[in-house]
């Protein structure tokens, strides 16, 4: 979902945003490596902010309020 979020933060804006070089989500290494750069990039722009205690939890299932959040916060930015 976040890859697909940080496509459209592109296309809306007509640019592409860099992350940071780590993120503050302590399960960074279990997000795949093909879209760590959206991870990070997402929060450095405070698109996501992740779950309790620091978690990303990248194989976890989006609730529709989360999804309507990151939607709200990308039609935000």
């Amino acid at each position: 979902m976040v890859a697909m979020m940080m496509r459209a933060y592109a296309s809306i804006n007509g640019t592409k945003p860099v992350g940071n070089t780590s993120s503050s989500f302590n399960d960074e290494s279990t997000v795949a490596p093909w879209a760590l750069e959206f991870v990070r990039a997402a929060a450095k722009l405070g698109l996501i902010q992740g779950r309790a205690s620091g978690q990303f939890i990248p194989d976890g299932m989006t609730t529709r309020a989360e999804a309507a959040q990151v939607i709200r916060n990308l039609l935000q930015k």
